[in-house]
């Protein structure tokens, strides 16, 4: 293992010393801690010792790369202009401030680490539609039920998690008690009078809990498009199993999985379990469908069955 985390030491500074002469141009310091995004007029903080952070937003946005989450964030958004817009497990907000939205837009940005949460807060407060985002800090679940361990990845904070059994893999761990809160519990006085919904979710195993606790805003809106991020070894580690997770989260749903043709293509799958038992992949992304969009975004198919 220690040869193995050396050579991934040794990989990152290689990255780094590559992508420097770009860094050094652009922001005049290797750890600039103002990040703007591409494609986005838009810009974010970052804590320039986290990782993720260095790699997958400044790195990236240097490299011009523009991952699919956050271009089904930002083109969803604005095709479908919701009247919710749910970012759970927003990291630094790379996504949720990547784009503007219309004065019909309430959006929710919910993330359980207290540590990032001075940075989502400083790049909301320059963000032009800062008076529509509402950043909750906690950890979504199905219910209420008061603080409960958090586990903090303090090296790359996209790993962190809920799910005890996930967390045993992180070196250098360090636990935290975060309140907990449903989406109901969130939206009460929203529910019923939304149509649209737009959401992404990615919070390393706990999403059939996060889903689990925003079935009743589910219920009452028209349409509602989903990006799930779905890891079977995290999920069994949280106690699910494919099959017990479309009976219980995902009934309802009309589910695609990326087709292998375009990143922006996707095609339509029976089930959770249909598709485990046919794909040998362990990480892939799932785009849950309710009702039907009016238009889909340019670019994106959906392939039905």
């Amino acid at each position: 293992m220690k040869i193995k985390a050396l050579g991934k030491e040794i990989e990152w500074y290689l990255r780094l010393w590559r992508l420097a002469p770009a860094l050094l141009r652009q922001y005049g310091t290797l750890k600039p801690e103002r990040v703007r995004l591409p494609r986005s007029r838009h810009a974010v903080f970052i804590d320039t010792d986290d990782r993720r952070a260095m790699k997958r937003i400044l790195l990236d946005a240097v490299r011009g790369r523009y991952p699919i989450n956050r271009r089904f964030w930002v083109d969803f958004v604005q095709a479908l202009d919701p009247e919710v817009a749910l970012d759970v497990g927003a990291n630094y907000g790379e996504c949720v401030f990547a784009t503007e939205y219309g004065e019909s837009t309430q959006v929710y940005a919910f993330e359980a680490n207290p540590a990032l949460q001075p940075y989502l807060r400083r790049s909301r407060e320059e963000h032009p539609s800062a008076h529509r985002i509402e950043l909750v800090n906690a950890l979504v679940d199905e219910r209420p039920r008061g603080s409960v361990p958090f586990y903090v990845n303090t090296q790359w904070s996209g790993g962190s998690t809920a799910v005890q059994g996930v967390a045993e893999d992180i070196a250098g761990r360090r636990e935290v008690m975060v309140e907990t809160v449903s989406v109901d519990s969130v939206l009460d006085d929203i529910i019923g009078k939304a149509a649209t919904l737009v959401f992404k979710m990615d919070i390393e195993g706990f999403e059939p809990f996060a889903l689990r606790g925003m079935e009743r805003l589910l219920d009452s809106v028209e349409t509602a498009v989903g990006f799930v991020e779905v890891d079977l070894r995290f999920l069994e580690k949280s106690g699910w199993t494919p099959e017990a997770y479309d009976e219980a989260v995902l009934d309802g749903f009309r589910l695609f999985v990326a087709d292998g043709e375009s990143e922006t293509r996707f095609r339509e799958i029976p089930s959770l379990a249909a598709h485990v038992r046919r794909d040998s992949q362990l990480h892939f992304d799932l785009l849950l469908v309710k009702g039907w969009p009016q238009r889909l975004p340019e670019g994106w198919e959906l392939v039905t069955e």
